[in-house]
């Protein structure tokens, strides 16, 4: 009798653990390319603009893993980029808003890149910035 019900019990735990169990979730990393701005924008220091990146790829936001971003300005420099990412531009936005106004911060003239990202890489657009005083057409 013994033996039948450890059988029993034995074929019972083999059948729970060879049901059917609910498929995993599956969840992406996102990162949109930064749209704007361009190699071809020039930042006014103090101005705001809206950096904007492209959603039309993103898969729906019960699947993104990241959907709060912030933006960061950043360079690159003989060692490769750095990242201001103590003073971000932006944070707490949904990467599915595809823009976020930001002021430009008070920096040197030179090039620059934004950085739109997530939680383990980013898209960046570059782009230049000056000072109020030194505007100049392009």
């Amino acid at each position: 009798m013994l033996f039948g019900f450890l059988y029993s019990l034995y074929f019972l735990g083999a059948a729970v653990l060879a049901a059917p169990s609910r498929a995993p979730e599956i969840r992406l990393i996102v990162n949109p390319p930064v749209t704007n701005p361009t190699a071809f924008t020039v930042w006014v220091v103090g101005n705001r603009y809206n950096v904007t990146w492209d959603i039309t790829q993103l898969p729906p936001l019960a699947n993104i893993t990241n959907d709060v971003g912030r933006i960061v300005l950043g360079q690159f420099n003989g060692d490769g980029e750095k990242l201001y990412t103590d003073d971000p531009l932006a944070n707490g936005f949904f990467i599915t808003d595809a823009s976020q106004e930001i002021t430009c911060p008070d920096v040197d003239d030179g090039n620059y890149i934004i950085v739109c990202e997530g939680q383990l890489s980013a898209y960046f657009g570059r782009f230049y910035t000056e000072k109020a005083s030194s505007i100049r057409h392009r």
